[in-house]
């Protein structure tokens, strides 16, 4: 009985694919992410950086936006997980990214696409819903602010224009 072996060249040497992850590069160059190359939910491995993307990333206006600011991915091995997740950022924008002007974040509004960057909430550790005026001059409406519904999201380009001028 023979069986299928999928080898990655990294580094100009060859490594078996189960010795490998997806490592998401943030613009300025540091990893912010990593994914399996095993793809549990179908079976099989995810072997392009395209397939990774998807995997980490389902929304598709989210990966374009993700690709339009500078992200990249690329196989390397899981030994180096620990060590290209570890300690923050040294760069000025951290992350390569904008920071948020004090006292705002990005909340969602009610049955909305985008998310905008509007006034923070009280406590950042539940789920806020207020009336919040976007910071692009949008109509004021109902925003839910906490970081786990603004993940899926893209991001309105004239409130990312307001911290990331080149995009």
């Amino acid at each position: 009985m023979s069986a299928v072996k999928i080898s990655v060249e990294i580094d100009g040497e060859q490594h078996d694919i189960s010795e490998c992850a997806w490592f998401f590069i943030s613009p300025c160059g540091c990893t912010h992410g990593v994914t399996t190359v095993k793809d549990y939910d179908n079976g099989g491995w995810i072997t392009t950086p395209e397939a990774a993307h998807v995997h980490m990333t389902p929304s598709k206006a989210v990966r374009e936006q993700d690709i339009a600011r500078g992200e990249k991915i690329e196989i390397g091995l899981r030994s180096g997980v620990t060590h290209r997740l570890s300690g923050d950022c040294p760069h000025t924008p951290q992350w390569g990214r904008a920071e948020l002007p004090q006292g705002t974040e990005w909340g969602r509004a009610q049955n909305a696409r985008n998310i905008h960057i509007v006034d923070e909430a009280e406590d950042a550790d539940r789920i806020d819903w207020d009336y919040r005026t976007p910071r692009c001059g949008g109509r004021e409406s109902l925003f839910e602010i906490h970081r786990s519904v603004v993940g899926d999201a893209p991001m309105c380009k004239k409130c990312l224009a307001l911290v990331e001028p080149v995009l």
